[in-house]
């Protein structure tokens, strides 16, 4: 049984830990960023992610903040084929951005990012997955994420915040069947942190439908929502790194609306 580690600040999670501690200073960081989707949920005609917020679309703002992150060495921003609204960014001249083609869904765009910094600066550069949705996230909980999947030696780990309410499980007439139990239930956020080789092998079992225990795929691809569902398919166990700030993400057009009165109050 691996070893669980404490530590003063109770709100990480440290648990069936991978050991591989390095020095945070000489830790290669990049960041991939998929902006291939076209946010239906949203029924405009842009694209969510560039969508306006008081006056700055949201893919700019995100970018900007993960361009401040401190070491930060690159980010790859995964686009749809021909997209026509990317060169109007002013963050699009920046050296430190590269762009890569989407796939056909988030697990194959975040993939095709990871491949880009593969190929870029080895399998053993650590990645930051960030939402273009999430353009509030703070720094001081990016630096928190990477303190502390680096310093613990964890596999990788992802922001994420404790569930506080109730939580109820329906039929599929959204009839109540049961209330289910929150203890140690989180919701996940981004970014989410691994190195580019194992979050690669991982994105690929996933996408061709096999598990690590399972071998060769079966062509279907298994059910990733985010990063860390594939490094757990892959039999690894990511670490929970609790958001103190706010980092919502944006799916709604009401959601919109609370974004901007967070920046209007000075918050992202």
């Amino acid at each position: 049984m691996p070893e669980i580690f404490s530590r003063v600040d109770t709100s990480i999670v440290l648990s069936n830990l991978v050991y591989r501690v390095e020095p945070i200073m000489t830790t290669h960081i990049w960041a991939v960023v998929p902006a291939a989707g076209m946010g239906s949920r949203m029924q405009g005609e842009l694209p969510k992610q560039y969508l306006p917020l008081l006056g700055i679309t949201m893919l700019q703002r995100t970018l900007e903040k993960l361009l401040d992150v401190p070491g930060l060495q690159g980010v790859v921003v995964v686009l749809a084929k021909d997209d026509p609204n990317w060169q109007a960014l002013a963050v699009s001249r920046d050296e430190r951005i590269r762009t890569a083609l989407g796939g056909d869904s988030r697990a194959a765009s975040v993939a095709a990012g990871i491949q880009m910094v593969k190929a870029s600066v080895g399998d053993d550069c650590w990645v930051l997955v960030h939402d273009a949705a999430r353009p509030l996230v703070s720094l001081a909980d990016i630096q928190r994420l990477t303190d502390a999947v680096i310093n613990s030696g964890a596999i990788g780990g992802l922001l994420a915040t404790r569930v506080q309410d109730t939580l109820k499980r329906s039929d599929e007439y959204c009839t109540v069947q049961a209330t289910v139990p929150r203890e140690n239930l989180w919701r996940a956020q981004t970014p989410q942190l691994f190195r580019a080789g194992e979050l690669g092998d991982a994105l690929a079992r996933a996408l061709s439908g096999s598990s690590r225990d399972e071998g060769e795929g079966s062509g279907e691809h298994l059910l990733i929502t985010d990063e860390a569902s594939a490094m757990e398919q892959a039999g690894y166990d990511p670490l929970l790194v609790e958001a103190l700030d706010p980092n919502p993400k944006i799916t709604r057009p009401v959601d919109v609306q609370l974004i901007e009165a967070y920046l209007q109050r000075g918050v992202g």
